[in-house]
């Protein structure tokens, strides 16, 4: 298997983006040992981490950056608000708020139709299945993770969850067995 470039775009106004190419970066080099360089577009929000292998750049120069740096298992790219086809796969970033939401249909009534057969992640989310399923159903857009709240400080296994199933690391991998009190003297 080759390199995967995965591209984070946000939708809404506050998509936390930053914060989740920080975390789905932390999570893949910390527990599965993966090489990753997390890279975002024509901002500097990236350095406020001090972590290693991040890249602020400009959009004209990313397909030239993805040509010279071939090491990277994982690349993951804030593309902000723009798809540039360069990616293997683009995650659009929801932040499901009714002050958001309501935000992002003032500025474009048809924002939830260019968004069908996307791979939209509401983030930031307190809504629960039901919830999701009917703003899914009224937006017309089926959704594909729904993140809560995460600590960009500790490892998340919602941010593990979703990359299992994106495909990144084996979903088994996500699941815990309960362990009984013997477990303990094995």
């Amino acid at each position: 298997p080759g390199r995967i470039v995965l591209g984070f775009i946000g939708v809404t106004e506050t998509s936390y983006s930053t914060e989740i190419i920080y975390s789905i970066k932390k999570t893949l080099e910390e527990k599965y040992n993966k090489s990753v360089q997390a890279v975002e577009l024509d901002k500097k929000n990236l350095v406020y981490y001090n972590a290693k292998e991040t890249y602020s750049i400009y959009q004209n120069r990313i397909r030239d950056f993805l040509k010279n740096n071939l090491s990277p298992e994982v690349v993951l790219i804030d593309l902000g608000e723009m798809d540039l086809n360069i990616c293997d796969d683009v995650i659009y970033l929801v932040n499901p708020s009714l002050y958001t939401i309501n935000k992002l249909m003032y500025k474009s009534r048809d924002a939830f139709m260019r968004l069908k057969g996307k791979k939209v992640v509401f983030v930031n989310s307190l809504l629960n299945n039901d919830d999701v399923n009917q703003f899914a159903k009224e937006a017309g857009i089926s959704v594909y993770y729904n993140l809560p709240p995460i600590n960009d400080r500790v490892y998340s296994q919602d941010i593990d969850k979703l990359l299992g199933k994106l495909g990144i690391v084996p979903e088994t991998s996500n699941k815990t067995t309960k362990k009984g009190l013997f477990d303990l003297f094995k």
